[in-house]
């Protein structure tokens, strides 16, 4: 079983108490799918807790109940890992774009913000 969510903005500790409830309910998943924005777009100004829970479960002291892969808005982590990677045991930024199998399914992914502005303009050539 796969779990899917949007965005979790950084808050993982809710996101994890959520995989914990439906476990509860429905028994373990084999991994975590986030789509969205997966990680804070910026720590100024919001809850170090945030930071805190990011940086725990990059060490390692904190635990996902079941390995997270995850696509992001954050161009920051698009430009230093285009092709993705594996953040801690259980935290996979799948990259900026491409096909990768998780858990035997084949998953195609797009990293980054849909901008209307940009595909309305009339003289760019896609």
């Amino acid at each position: 079983k796969i779990m899917v969510c949007g965005d979790a903005d950084g808050c993982l500790s809710k996101l994890f108490g959520m995989v914990e409830m439906q476990t509860s309910k429905v028994g373990p998943f084999d991994a975590i799918l986030c789509a969205g924005a997966f990680l804070p777009a910026s720590l100024q100004g919001q809850s170090s807790e945030l930071g805190t829970a990011l940086l725990a479960c990059m060490q390692g002291t904190t635990r996902a109940p079941a390995p997270v892969y995850f696509v992001d808005s954050n161009p920051a982590l698009l430009q230093a890992v285009p092709k993705g990677s594996q953040l801690s045991k259980d935290l996979h930024f799948l990259g900026g774009y491409g096909i990768k199998h998780v858990c035997g399914l084949q998953v195609a992914f797009l990293s980054g913000r849909y901008d209307p502005k940009l595909y309305e303009t009339p003289d760019v050539d896609f």
